[in-house]
């Protein structure tokens, strides 16, 4: 038997629950294909593929049982917002790192008879593709021996794509297959490689309804597109102001549109033609493994990358605290931030990094010795530090 929770807690499970779906209906015209109408009674675990901060009300707002859900502990730090979570069935996880508290808390929920809500991957999608689920999952379903629900969300990504600073209205349709039991001599891996088939989606789906539409598309692109995928300036691309469906590159000229489908259509300097995902893909592949920025290509100092303004805060549970802020230089083994004078005022050996992660609003977060750190590398691009500093921090793995 579940643990019952508080009058107040349950009202407000409802009443989210309710104006959830209301939206769903009228606003993201939900859809779901389920091959099942009945959700087995005892406690079970519920996974997704994420394309979105809303998965969970999305996943949740068509079955009147109430569900319960892991989130990155990130979110806790951002005020009210880590209440909010609490009362709608969230409970924190520590991302990238072992959580053993979070894991029992979630296998206590389970043994207690409540649907608890996974999403295998680990974070969002930025373009649409689903990853492989985290090494684990399949152990903790092999250990619980309990039935596993699958919701594969087909459109999530394209109604909010991560980047994005806008909605599109596009139609929520998502399908819904019937309860997995795996029999006690299904391996972990056969788990996982079952768990990951099912979850896996086309990022491009063909039906995305007649009536679609949305404004200001390209808006917050240059962050998930932090060089230009034509002449790889970083940070070159920007949004015109007189076309806000549309990214143009400082350094070459190069212009392209983009469509609800996240494809990029070459309209000016020779710019070809390819979609999001792609021009990703390119940018990764021209900068390296470990990535070096082009300008530091002779390894000055060591030096791979580096920002001239950055600051660096200790975050805690609705606050923030200042820790350094001046030039920044990513080295092959460090992070430093100089005062104006040129002193070292903060470094961080990439040895004692324990995990790198952006989180709600593209905050670039990194964890040492347990304490977290938001790092705010001023216009830059975060996802650009993010993927230089997990390049080099992992580089030997």
């Amino acid at each position: 038997m579940a643990v019952r929770r508080s009058l107040f807690v349950r009202c407000f499970y409802r009443v989210n629950w309710l104006i959830i779906v209301v939206l769903g209906a009228v606003w993201f015209r939900a859809r779901s294909t389920r091959k099942t109408r009945k959700i087995p009674k005892e406690g079970l675990i519920w996974i997704s593929n994420h394309t979105s901060m809303f998965d969970p009300l999305w996943v949740g707002m068509a079955w009147w049982r109430p569900f319960r859900f892991m989130a990155s502990a990130a979110l806790w730090s951002v005020p009210v917002l880590g209440h909010w979570m609490e009362w709608v069935g969230a409970f924190p996880k520590k991302k990238f790192v072992k959580d053993k508290e979070a894991v029992l808390t979630l296998v206590d929920m389970v043994n207690q008879g409540d649907i608890v809500m996974l999403f295998p991957e680990g974070f969002r999608t930025w373009d649409g593709r689903t990853q492989p689920v985290l090494p684990g999952i399949g152990r903790l379903v092999h250990r619980l021996g309990c039935p596993v629900m699958v919701t594969r969300n087909l459109t999530g990504h394209l109604i909010r794509p991560r980047w994005a600073e806008h909605f599109r209205y596009i139609p929520l349709i998502m399908e819904v297959d019937e309860p997995l039991r795996f029999g006690p001599y299904a391996t972990p891996e056969e788990i996982e490689a079952e768990l990951n088939r099912r979850i896996t989606i086309d990022p491009e789906p063909k039906d995305i309804g007649w009536l679609k539409f949305g404004w200001k598309r390209a808006e917050g692109l240059p962050r998930y597109l932090w060089a230009c995928p034509a002449c790889f300036a970083l940070d070159g691309l920007s949004v015109p102001k007189k076309n806000r469906n549309a990214v143009s590159c400082s350094g070459c000229g190069c212009t392209w549109e983009i469509d609800l489908r996240c494809r990029l259509h070459g309209q000016e300097g020779g710019a070809v033609s390819l979609t999001v995902a792609q021009a990703g893909d390119a940018i990764q592949s021209h900068f390296g493994s470990p990535p070096v920025a082009d300008s530091a290509r002779a390894f000055k100092d060591g030096v791979v990358l580096e920002s001239p303004t950055m600051e660096v805060a200790k975050l805690g549970r609705g606050n923030r605290e200042l820790v350094a802020k001046g030039r920044a230089f990513l080295r092959t083994d460090t992070l430093e931030v100089h005062t104006p004078t040129g002193e070292v005022a903060w470094t961080l050996a990439l040895s004692d990094l324990q995990a790198v992660s952006v989180e709600v609003g593209s905050r670039l977060q990194v964890r040492v010795d347990g304490d977290l750190y938001g790092v705010f590398p001023g216009e830059e691009s975060p996802l650009k530090w993010a993927h230089f500093l997990r390049g080099h921090w992992k580089k030997d793995a």
